[in-house]
């Protein structure tokens, strides 16, 4: 098995992987104009076939010693949010992923699950250039970044193999407006100490901050200032009385009205069953989303680009146009199993009712059908673990429910199908689009 790379933050991330999960794959760098002239996409993994992915790089060189469910992830939520930023790492623009990196990692240590993954090596090979090329007071901006940077390259088994990253050490001087005596003497740079401007400018605002804060201090210790604080506050309670008393004046006794003109209390309407509860909360909890299969095709009479279908959904069937035409054949969508939305409002389209709306994967001209998982059958219902299903039975049209999820619904470069990074799932696995790596969902 050889692994052939070249100086690339992809190509870097994978061989770093090749020795900390001892792969064994041998090494070849290959310089620029030389896989150029071979016609080669680096990094590039040689084993039975040729690998050209790196996400698929990266867990080949794992299954070697099956330290898959460590770096790559225990469970599937965890393997989908590392495929995500192993490809937000190979497609976002430096900048903007070290931007992203600075708000994940504010409240975390890696970026995936408790210890270290591959996530976190392909990140770090992006960041790394691009914190060298940064001066010490830019770097300071991306403190979190630094931190992690700074615990990454310093693990067992990581310290020789990542590229260093320069972490910039920021001296403290006390100001010279808070300390008295010689002291002062002791705590001023020698003479032959240059500052650059920079320094020279914050030293300069610590100062004149330091100085305004220790002047309010002793204008707070002086007894006169402490007596007219105390004379405002008495002041202002003693004015303050009056009002309150002239205001309950103002109230007087409330009359009680007879028994027999109470105003009746109007009954509460119910709630119709076609609306959402008020409660905020998540976007998703609110769609019904299940698992039908397609049991009859024809072209809509009236529109060239629209099919009509029968749907069965286990505990009822229903009519449902799609605009697939061009993209599947009727053969090829009658008997299929698909995922309908199936709490939107009916609709007509050209003079046909739509009871549901059939879910496609969509990537740059490319439109397929969402996939449910082997096993599944009419009626069963997808959820994304950790948001509760709360839906009406029919999604209003004001509170754009079904817009909103769509924002956050995506393609993972496994091909399954996300909300926020968290896999849509049955009882019997995630859904997936068959082709896609990427894409938009509706």
């Amino acid at each position: 098995m050889e692994l052939l790379i070249d100086n690339q933050p992809a190509s870097i991330a994978a061989g770093v992987v090749n020795e900390y999960a001892r792969a064994n794959a041998k090494n070849i760098e290959l310089s620029k104009v030389a896989a150029k002239h071979l016609k080669l996409k680096l990094p590039l993994l040689v084993k039975d076939s040729t690998i050209e992915f790196p996400l698929s790089i990266l867990t080949t060189l794992l299954e070697v010693q099956r330290v898959g469910p460590i770096l790559y992830g225990a469970n599937s939520i965890e393997k989908a949010q590392t495929s995500g930023w192993v490809e937000a790492a190979n497609t976002m623009p430096p900048k903007e992923f070290i931007s992203l990196l600075e708000n994940k990692l504010l409240t975390r240590t890696f970026l995936v699950s408790n210890h270290i993954t591959i996530a976190d090596i392909a990140a770090y090979a992006v960041i790394q250039p691009v914190i060298l090329s940064l001066s010490n007071s830019e770097r300071l901006q991306y403190v979190c970044v630094l931190r992690w940077a700074s615990h990454l390259q310093s693990l067992p088994g990581l310290k020789e193999k990542l590229p260093h990253v320069p972490v910039p050490e920021r001296s403290f001087e006390v100001p010279h407006a808070l300390v008295k005596g010689p002291a002062v003497e002791e705590l001023k740079a020698p003479p032959s100490h240059k500052l650059n401007p920079e320094d020279l400018a914050h030293r300069k605002s610590t100062d004149e901050r330091s100085s305004k804060r220790s002047s309010i201090h002793e204008e707070f210790k002086s007894p006169k200032e402490k007596k007219a604080k105390e004379d405002k506050k008495k002041a202002q309670e003693e004015t303050k009385a009056p009002q309150e008393k002239k205001k309950e004046e103002n109230k007087g006794p409330q009359e009680k009205k007879p028994k027999g003109e109470a105003k009746p209390q109007e009954k509460k309407k119910p709630a119709k069953a076609e609306e959402a509860p008020e409660e905020g909360g998540d976007a998703f909890q609110y769609l019904e989303l299940r698992v039908g299969r397609v049991e009859k095709v024809w072209r809509h009479p009236e529109a060239d680009r629209l099919f009509c279908e029968t749907v069965d959904l286990g505990a009822e069937k229903r009519t449902v146009v799609s605009g697939l035409v061009g993209h599947i054949t009727e053969e090829e969508f009658t008997g299929k199993l698909v995922v309908l939305l199936a709490n939107l409002k009916k609709s007509k389209l050209k003079g046909v009712v739509s009871e549901a709306m059939v879910l496609a994967a969509k990537n740059e001209g490319t439109v397929e059908l969402v996939s449910p998982p082997n096993g599944s059958k009419p009626g069963d219902l997808i959820s994304v673990e950790g948001i509760p299903f709360t839906p009406s039975r029919i999604l209003p049209e004001k509170k754009k429910y079904w817009e909103t999820a769509t924002k956050s619904l995506g393609i993972s470069p496994e091909g399954v199908i996300i909300y926020r990074d968290l896999p849509l799932r049955t009882e019997n696995g995630p859904l997936v689009a068959p082709t896609l790596r990427a894409g938009i969902i509706s």
